[in-house]
């Protein structure tokens, strides 16, 4: 997702009496968008006498009826013709020999401008259904480390809604991450832990730190790949933002890149959901011989057909001066209240589209819990040196993300008081200080885990240290762990400790949550658990050969790694037995010789058998295509009457 840079709004610059007009689909009730995905593969004979038994394709991109778009028609196209099969994603078969393959869809989409009316979910998440599962665990891109765990958890600290903390996590990474299209971030995607580090990234991985950071405190979210239009140069682009679910009502949008928080503009057209961002959006396997078989890009393009009635804004906003009128080079604070009409959680961005100076970024966003209102601000600076034989007026404008506007005007002269930036930062501060406590003062708690990690087929035994802050004995706290509660009384400035079995078979989430609560006051602490569902073998930096003789020797040859210890491995290749380990506990390079006799109609067969820590045996098994050429004639035709009789 890094052709394009995206904004939500792009403001070209402000001052006292112009805007540039920005264009965008904010406004309107729905868009009818055209949309095509297209790519092709080249085949190329290398030897005169070839073989090709089948081509699949599988394309994972592409569009689905929701609760936000509706599919009015879609069109598989495919050249020569492809036996298709469509289940989560559309596969292409073809069985007959040619040297170029099209494959691709064309389709028309209705998509709507819908606010999410998102219920009063609580946080921490408790319990967390089976089938969310997946959308809790760390990825490739989208892992999950200590620090992404501690950074969250201040986050959510102090809230016990998870739209506020969904919306807070949301807001950190966009303030703190910057948009930035750097040479490691244009040539690979970089994981979370990284973007979090460097603090710069692209729209994907902006939204894979996001849902590292939810995943972390037990919030489920995943990876959306789409299309959406940026008005950085008016046209359609790959794009990626995430989904949160919500108990009892579902998936809802976060797009973190255009600061759309439970809501997303209707020229976002999403084409998949999964667990990480590097999930394939095309996948391809042929079985061939004597052919050189090239996927090219995959092409995607979509354009606005039709553009459905302009909508009101659902929000009241209005622009408000603490002083309106300022000496020269003073810092007047701006505030923007708006008010949410609706009995549910939302959200909306505030820009300034008018106004002499702003020192902070023009757009900002804003949290509107039900039936309230919420306030944002800015600061602004006024010119210095002002002749003193004039007074000057400033327009200063202000709009929701749905067009709604508010104005208001400001005066400033030589001959009026100045205001200091100090002044008017503690100002703000003073409007800003109310912070709504609901954490308990008076007991903490920390809790530990007997091991660094456990298997799914474990029992893990945490212990919790509740510590009395306060002189009296407390009684009745009640400590609670996924579905397990204990209540205990605690003597004044003492600790105690609190254990929980927890068995990991039915283990739901990354994440523990262990909550302590006296009085009707609550303190949480998150636990992170490592538990593998199998020991996590890897194998990388595979070397070999891709063309070879008949008779040729050469080494296969890669680095083989487990995320915890495995031992008695035994290497096979093609059914052959090549080399065993003890005990692997780091990294360690693998050299396999091997004949291209034994892969000469068929590829690199890898077989790992290997066994975890408590004994139980797991295998990993992998292939390699491989060319093999100089082939004898008795060989050929064995392998034509192993085809003949299979």
């Amino acid at each position: 997702m890094r052709n394009k840079i995206f904004y939500l709004i792009f403001v070209i610059f402000l001052s006292v009496n112009s805007y540039a007009a920005v264009e965008n689909y904010n406004d309107v009730e729905s868009l009818w968008i055209d949309i095509n995905i297209e790519s092709s593969i080249e085949v190329t004979q290398n030897d005169d006498e070839f073989i090709f038994d089948h081509l699949n394709t599988e394309l994972t991109l592409f569009p689905v009826t929701d609760t936000r778009q509706k599919v009015q028609s879609l069109q598989i196209i495919s050249e020569p013709k492809a036996s298709i099969e469509q289940k989560n994603y559309i596969l292409y078969k073809w069985n007959n020999f040619n040297n170029k393959f099209t494959f691709g869809l064309k389709g028309s989409i209705q998509t709507f401008n819908k606010i999410y009316e998102i219920p009063n979910a609580k946080f921490p998440i408790l319990s967390v259904d089976e089938s969310l599962r997946q959308y809790l665990e760390p990825t490739d891109n989208i892992d999950i480390n200590d620090d992404m765990i501690t950074k969250a958890s201040s986050l959510a600290q102090d809230k016990n809604n998870l739209f506020e903390v969904t919306y807070t996590i949301a807001d950190w990474v966009k303030t703190n991450i910057e948009y930035d299209l750097n040479t490691l971030t244009a040539t690979a995607v970089q994981k979370s832990s990284w973007v979090l580090d460097n603090r710069q990234g692209v729209c994907d991985e902006i939204t894979s730190l996001f849902i590292s950071l939810l995943r972390g405190i037990g919030i489920p979210a995943r990876f959306v790949s789409g299309m959406v239009y940026t008005n950085l140069d008016y046209e359609f682009g790959n794009h990626g933002w995430a989904e949160v679910y919500f108990e009892g009502y579902g998936w809802v949008p976060f797009d973190v890149t255009f600061g759309q928080y439970g809501w997303i503009d209707p020229s976002h057209v999403k084409l998949s959901d999964s667990v990480d961002s590097a999930t394939y959006s095309a996948k391809y396997k042929w079985r061939s011989s004597g052919l050189e078989v090239e996927p090219q890009s995959l092409v995607l393009d979509s354009k606005v057909k039709s553009i459905g009635t302009k909508l009101q804004s659902p929000y009241n906003i209005e622009a408000s001066l603490i002083e309106d009128q300022v000496g020269e080079g003073s810092y007047v604070p701006l505030k923007v209240t708006v008010e949410n009409p609706f009995d549910y959680y939302a959200s909306t961005s505030i820009i300034v589209t008018k106004a002499p100076q702003v020192l902070e970024k023009n757009v900002k966003q804003v949290l509107l819990r039900p039936k309230s209102r919420g306030d944002v601000f800015w600061i602004i600076k006024v010119p210095d040196n002002l002749d003193p034989n004039y007074l000057y007026t400033a327009d200063i404008e202000v709009k929701d993300s749905f067009g709604g506007k508010s104005s208001i005007s400001l005066d400033y002269s030589s001959s009026y008081n100045k205001i200091t930036e100090k002044k008017a930062k503690d100002i703000i501060d003073d409007y800003t200080n109310i912070k709504e406590v609901t954490y308990s003062q008076y007991i903490s708690i920390k809790c530990n885990p007997d091991k660094n990690y456990y298997f799914s087929y474990e029992t893990a035994s945490i212990s919790c240290t509740i510590k009395n802050k306060t002189n009296d004995l407390l009684s009745r706290i009640n400590v609670c762990m996924q579905k397990q509660c204990k209540e205990v009384d605690v003597r004044g400035q003492q600790n105690l400790d609190v254990v929980f079995e927890l068995a990991l078979n039915e283990f739901s989430t990354q994440t523990i949550v262990v909550d302590a609560e006296v009085n009707n006051k609550h303190v949480n602490d998150f636990l992170s658990l490592r538990v593998y569902q199998k020991p996590g073998l890897k194998i990388d930096d595979v070397e070999y050969p891709k063309r070879v003789a008949y008779n040729d020797e050469f080494n296969l040859m890669f680095h083989l790694s487990s995320q915890t210890i495995i031992s008695n491995i035994e290497i096979n290749v093609n059914g052959n037995s090549y080399s065993s380990i003890d005990s692997l506990k780091e990294t360690q390079r693998i050299i396999l010789p091997l004949k291209g006799s034994f892969t000469a109609y068929e590829p690199i067969k890898l077989n790992i058998k290997y066994y975890d820590e408590n004994g139980k045996e797991y295998s990993t098994n992998e292939e390699y295509e491989i060319f093999v050429s100089n082939v004898p004639w008795y060989a050929k035709l064995m392998y034509s009457f192993k085809m003949l009789f299979r």
